[in-house]
Order: structure tokens, then sequence, then C-alpha cells
């Protein structure tokens, strides 16, 4: 059986594998996963644990305090039932950039039992999300509300919500603040996120969903950069490989990087 038989097989399996569990349309549908436009809307009735990114869901990226308004939201949330606020971030500790200890002070002053999680430096940098002890060890802080319903809010399907809604927890994604939806890398993560919310019949509230013709332009410019990039290091040949495997990469991932996630 030809080599390139494997892969395929391999990259099937994996795909598959990483498909069980609590499935989006699934989890939508029951409201595990509620969709909103901004953190303001969100309904925490019910809930007493609330696991909360950070960037691009409680303030802009760079920010570290609270808005007036955001403040406003978690005294709401207190008033339907939130008692405790764990804070992840995968951005770590350094300088102002990655010092979140003054919204967790803030929130302390409101009455809430705070944790702050961010992944330490060289060996020390997990947990980090979308694994799932990342999110395990956001409740090992907990004392009091273990074994509460939780609730986590973030901006990203992938990194913030996935795993939780996987785990049993309720989930509730929002728009990015600092993003017109499309992503901000070149992997177009949120973009991508879209069209697999699109798949299983979820949109996001007010942002832009994908069209043939952007997937196109990002495709080809993938395997064009592969190609390029094989056969100015090696030759004609390793650049058509390299094209072809991009395009592969490129479609699995649609989905594969949409939809699934670590399973550690």
């Amino acid at each position: 059986m030809p080599w390139y038989y494997w892969v395929i097989a391999i990259t099937l399996s994996v795909y598959l594998w990483s498909l069980r569990g609590t499935s989006l349309r699934s989890a939508y549908q029951n409201s595990f996963l509620r969709i909103y436009d901004n953190f303001n809307q969100i309904h925490f009735s019910g809930y007493r644990v609330l696991v909360c990114d950070i960037e691009n869901t409680l303030a802009r990226r760079g920010r570290n305090r609270l808005s007036p308004e955001i403040l406003a939201t978690f005294k709401r949330a207190w008033e339907e039932g939130i008692r405790e606020v764990v804070l992840l971030s995968n951005k770590r500790h350094k300088g102002d950039s990655g010092d979140f200890t003054l919204m967790a002070r803030q929130l302390g002053d409101l009455g809430f039992l705070v944790h702050l999680q961010q992944p330490g430096w060289g060996w020390l940098k997990w947990p980090r999300k979308p694994y799932r002890f990342a999110f395990r060890r956001a409740l090992r802080h907990s004392l009091v509300y273990r074994d509460e319903p939780v609730l986590a809010v973030g901006d990203k399907l992938r990194f913030d919500i996935l795993r939780p809604i996987r785990m049993g927890w309720g989930g509730a994604l929002v728009n990015p603040l600092d993003s017109d939806g499309r992503g901000d890398k070149w992997a177009l993560i949120r973009y991508r996120e879209n069209l697999t919310m699109v798949w299983n019949g979820i949109r996001r509230l007010n942002q832009p969903t994908p069209n043939r013709w952007d997937l196109l332009v990002a495709l080809v410019v993938t395997v064009l950069a592969a190609y390029s990039e094989g056969a100015h290091r090696f030759n004609i040949w390793v650049g058509v490989a390299a094209g072809i495997l991009a395009f592969l990469l490129w479609c699995f991932g649609l989905l594969l990087w949409g939809l699934s996630d670590p399973d550690y």
C-alpha cells in the first residue's frame, strides 16, 4: 500500500476521533452553547462559577483594567448567582500587557472569589487553552463551588468554548472586541470557526460569514507559499509535493482546526 494511503487513513482517523463526544449542533440545540454579541448580553442564571477568557472578551488586547460597563455586568452576574470567577489567559505575565492582577482585584472588590490562571515560563508554560488540563486546573482552585454549574465565556470557539461544553459546562461565545471576525492570524482562525459554525447551522451575531472567494484566495496563497518554499530550498518536485500537502492540510483544517481540540 502506498505511503500516502497511510497518511490519509491516519488523518481521517484523528479527525473522526476528534469529533467524538458533544457535537456543536446538539450543544447549541440543547442550550449548552449560546451565542452573544458581547459579554454584557450574557445571562448567568443557573451557574455559580464563571471561567472566562480575558483578552478580546473582557477587555481589548493590551488592556489590564475592566471598563465600567463590564463591571456593571459582573454586578448583574452576582445578582443572578455567580459567586466565583476564574480568569484564564494564554498570555504569560510579562510587563503591563500580561498583568491581569488588577482585573482580579477589581472583581474581588465586588465580592467574587477570584482566581487568575496564566502559563509560566520555559517548561512551566502549561496549562494552556484549549487543552483539557487547563480547564480542569481552573476548577482545582475552587474549594467552595467545585461541584456547582460552570459557565465558560470566550471569543474563540476552539480555544475557549469547545472543550468546556464537552466537559459538561455551559458555553457562551461572544464576538471579539478587537477583530472584524476574520481572525488576527494568517490561518484565519475565527473565519474558519465561523465556517464550521455555519456547517453546523450556527452563526455568530453581527459577524461576516465566510464566502467562497475569501476561502479560495487564502487557499491559493497557502499552496503557492508552500510550493515556493519547497522549490526554493530543494527542487521543483519537492515544491509540488509541498503544495499538494498544504492543499490537503488546509482543506482538512477548515473543519479539523475549527471543530477539534487536543485531548489532553
